[in-house]
């Protein structure tokens, strides 16, 4: 490990943190803030916001590789932890330092956000350390670290009962794709459309359930 030229090791460490994808993530963050504030979002605090999803997102990436080691080893072991261009030890450092840096961010942004920043913490640790296998309640949690991550974007503003179809859109639709892309694993095609539909026709049930409750006003 310590021979590797420092360009190799760059390119782990980007594989691992899947920086490539943060801007998803901060999409989310400024989806939420603008429904919510408009163009009258403090740019300080959505930028606070934004480092924050960045890190969240990260950091939740290096914990869930660390997670699936085992099962890297196995499957992809070119992968930047089985194949030893980032330490255990490092990553687990990462991890941590990137989750703390996150709620350090959100605590900038206010303390709606920090309290959005917490859940959302929580929620990381909750899928990649307890229930990421789960059939059920590994996919409610991936699409509650989602939405939550709108939310985020939402604690900048005064957000209204519309605003918070967002985060409620935003989660179910990962985890439709979170049921699609397990079965696919599985070889369970031929059950996709029935597992994806009705994922989607219970958050048709949902929303005509706010809406009669005046919920969504």
């Amino acid at each position: 490990m310590d021979s590797l030229p420092s360009r190799g090791r760059l390119h782990a460490w980007l594989q691992l943190l899947r920086l490539a994808n943060t801007p998803t993530a901060v999409a989310d963050v400024l989806a939420g803030a603008l429904v919510a504030a408009g163009f009258q979002v403090d740019p300080g605090r959505l930028l606070a916001a934004g480092l924050a999803s960045v890190a969240f997102y990260s950091g939740g990436c290096v914990l869930n590789d660390l997670v699936d080691q085992g099962e890297d080893a196995q499957l992809r072991p070119e992968r930047p932890l089985p194949s030893g261009r980032v330490r255990s030890s490092q990553a687990r450092l990462a991890a941590g330092a990137l989750l703390g840096l996150g709620l350090a961010a959100c605590a900038l942004a206010g303390l709606t956000s920090l309290a959005a920043g917490l859940a959302l913490a929580g929620l990381i640790v909750l899928y990649d350390l307890g229930v990421k296998d789960h059939p059920l309640l590994g996919p409610a949690a991936m699409a509650s670290c989602r939405a939550m991550n709108a939310v985020l974007g939402l604690s900048l503003g005064w957000p209204t009962g519309v605003a918070w179809l967002l985060p409620l859109l935003l989660g179910w639709h990962v985890a439709a794709l979170t049921v699609l892309s397990r079965h696919e694993i599985g070889g369970a095609a031929g059950r996709l459309p029935a597992a994806v539909g009705t994922v989607w026709l219970g958050l048709i049930a949902l929303l005509a359930g706010l809406a009669a409750a005046g919920l969504l006003a």
